[in-house]
């Protein structure tokens, strides 16, 4: 059986409350390629853009490389409320 790698993103919602960070809130794996890394990074960027996910001006090209160009989960370091997490996809 092949085994791929992919990534979850969960986040809390805007009240910044712990319940909301549960697995049950993430349905989508990001498949390790690039149109898959595209849309991690797209849809942790909307999250950021609606105030979900807290990402330091700074900071916002360290985590678009990151994500897009070497490890995803070591972007988590740069975000508050939100996080990136890798698994294995049968």
């Amino acid at each position: 059986m092949d085994v791929d790698t992919g990534y979850e993103f969960f986040n809390y919602n805007l009240t910044k409350s712990a319940s909301s960070i549960l697995g049950f809130y993430s349905e989508e794996v990001y498949s390790d390629t690039q149109a898959g890394r595209e849309a991690l990074l797209n849809h942790i960027m909307e999250e950021h853009r609606l105030g979900g996910v807290e990402i330091d001006a700074c900071d916002l090209h360290r985590v678009r490389d990151r994500i897009l160009y070497e490890d995803p989960v070591s972007a988590n370091e740069l975000m508050e409320y939100g996080i990136i997490l890798e698994r294995d996809i049968y």
